[in-house]
């Protein structure tokens, strides 16, 4: 009984936050009925744009095209069959790069490109399918699509202070750079000297360098 109690007084864990996204395309789909043979079960519906005129994916989309990377493409199919496959069809072939960038979300639910099967329809053209989308459609339905890519943040390189010199370990603390700093070597540009610099400015020859840190700055 105790030990329920303090179960339930446990919060659940918080969700991961999602990643922000950027809408590459957003539209809506007056789900038409593509091929209905109930005979042998097949059943397609969504819109379809092929090769000899038909253009519904044009008039069935309240938005057919979108730009990616430069680059404007046009949905020729969305559809599903009787078995929940869903498929994505554009103009044109579908770069690698995008695949992996691309998620497609139909009524909220999200299907990465990088995750479908991708097959060439015809030459001018890329389908990405998802067997098991477990989304079914009749028709007039009114469907949700979009297309986002992930947001990455931006990071900005820092300047680097050239003004900031390492302490050494003897704890002194440089005064300024060349012959003015805490610790430097003379010789020919080799370190082979290594010269520690007292707090009163005067430079003090160190056979053991370890309690120093090396300058790039000559003494």
């Amino acid at each position: 009984m105790v030990l329920s109690a303090v179960l339930a007084a446990v919060p659940p864990p918080a969700a991961a936050e999602e990643t922000p996204r950027t809408v590459v395309w957003s539209s809506t789909l007056d789900v038409q009925t593509i091929l209905d043979i109930p005979n042998v079960g097949w059943l397609t519906t969504g819109c379809q744009t092929d090769n000899v005129g038909e253009d519904s994916c044009t008039t069935d989309l309240t938005d057919s095209d979108f730009t990616y990377d430069g680059v404007t493409y046009q949905v020729d199919r969305v559809q599903v069959n009787q078995d929940g496959k869903l498929l994505l069809t554009l103009d044109q072939p579908i770069p690698s790069k995008m695949r992996r960038a691309l998620r497609l979300t139909v009524n909220g639910k999200p299907y990465n490109l990088g995750n479908g099967n991708i097959s060439a329809q015809v030459v001018s053209s890329d389908s990405i399918e998802w067997p098991s989308s477990a989304q079914t459609w009749a028709e007039d339905d009114n469907v949700r699509l979009g297309l986002s890519v992930r947001d990455f943040p931006t990071v900005s390189p820092q300047p680097f202070d050239h003004s900031v010199q390492p302490v050494p370990p003897s704890g002194r603390v440089p005064q300024g750079q060349g012959a003015g700093a805490a610790f430097c070597y003379s010789g020919a540009g080799n370190g082979t000297t290594t010269m520690g610099r007292n707090p009163d400015g005067t430079a003090v020859e160190v056979p053991d360098p370890g309690p120093y840190i090396r300058s790039r700055f000559a003494c």
